[in-house]
């Protein structure tokens, strides 16, 4: 084999150890490369790994379905934040019902089998719902803010915004094809049908990893996170508008003498001595005054809280599970790979990718929890 990989002078150097590595697994073994071959490695285990990959794709794909059907069925798209969330369920059925499938049976085979367009285009399809649904969870973020900061002005416009998180999804992976190598073996005969699809690390591809990993992982969660706690600090102010707005009708009330018999006159020194300890303003005589102008509130308080809260675990759940992968990624091409360390590096990658993935079934529970307690 040595001396035909030797003879083959059309191979360029850089893929001869993967070529050499496929075929020390398989030994003097006669194969048709044309064919998914299985890796060695997972002979044993790559029943597990196809069981609860299956799990997952089935119970995502019926979630999101049911959750698109929700929206739909109660017309809860008119409201921006549920257009936005049929967006990440879009992307989520394109990640689970094409993307996965075919990057476990990439996972799990020695050789490629899809040819060249699909070696260049699959790394852009395997990211392209990551960005989508990052960036949705930005536009939703910064859309509810917007709205907390003055309910009367028009909400964000969802559908444009939708279409405008995949057009900016897809300019951030055309670079892909710049780093993905793809060579077709047929050159020799041993090898004939035998394809390969590797990351090209001879380029700047670190540098590419980690500009991905700080501009659609890190900056958008530290966007994601100010905004949050910006409309938090904005639903506190319209908690403490509603309260003063109640506690002015109650000392109307008490200072009207017919309505103050009709009354009941504890509960309601109760309420006054309540928002005097809060420190409401006070009249020089150490009563508190009723004379102060109140913005009429727009918001329900409880509703946007409750809301905000769920999105707020879809986020972190998204974030966390997909943080492990792309920590993986961005060290990745600094790992050397060898026959002997690279079934370890796999089930690490292949457990990974799994829990990357797991978001998709997550968001539409939370939002089954979310719309069940409306």
């Amino acid at each position: 084999m040595q001396l035909m990989l030797r003879d083959a002078s059309e191979i360029p150097d850089q893929y001869i150890p993967q070529i050499t590595e496929i075929l020390i697994g398989y030994g003097n073994e006669t194969r048709d490369f044309s064919k998914p071959l299985l890796d060695p490695h997972f002979a044993n285990t790559y029943p597990v790994f196809v069981a609860i990959y299956g799990v997952l794709i089935l119970a995502s794909s019926l979630a999101n379905f049911a959750m698109i059907r929700h929206i739909f069925y109660h017309k809860l798209h008119k409201e921006a934040t549920c257009a936005f969330l049929v967006n990440i369920s879009l992307a989520n059925l394109l990640h689970v019902m094409f993307v996965l499938p075919l990057t476990l049976e990439v996972i799990l085979t020695k050789n490629f089998i899809f040819g060249q367009f699909m070696c260049y285009c699959l790394p852009m399809l395997q990211d392209t719902p990551i960005h989508v649904t990052m960036m949705t969870y930005v536009l939703i973020a910064a859309d509810r803010y917007r709205f907390l900061i003055d309910p009367r002005k028009a909400r964000i416009p969802a559908f444009v915004c939708a279409m405008g998180s995949w057009f900016f999804a897809i300019c951030l992976v055309l670079p892909f094809p710049v780093y993905t190598s793809y060579f077709d073996a047929a050159v020799s005969p041993l090898l004939r049908g035998l394809q390969l699809c590797y990351a090209n690390l001879m380029d700047d591809i670190k540098e590419y990893m980690r500009s991905l990993f700080i501009g659609t992982y890190l900056v958008p969660l530290a966007l994601i996170m100010y905004l949050y706690v910006r409309a938090s600090r904005e639903l506190e102010r319209h908690e403490t508008l509603t309260a003063l707005a109640t506690f002015k009708t109650r000392l109307k009330k008490v200072s009207n003498p017919a309505e103050r018999q009709n009354s009941n006159t504890s509960s309601d020194v109760v309420a006054i001595h309540t928002k005097r300890e809060v420190g409401y303003p006070k009249t020089s005589g150490g009563t508190i005054s009723a004379v102060f102008e109140i913005e009429e509130c727009d918001v329900d308080v409880r509703k946007e809280k409750r809301t905000q809260k769920y999105l707020i675990c879809m986020v972190v759940a998204f974030a966390a599970c997909l943080g492990p992968l792309m920590l993986l990624r961005l060290i990745r091409p600094a790992i050397k790979e060898t026959y002997y360390n690279t079934h370890h590096v796999g089930l690490v990658y292949i457990a990974l990718v799994w829990i990357a993935f797991l978001p998709s079934l997550l968001t539409p529970c939370f939002y089954a929890q979310w719309q069940m307690k409306r």
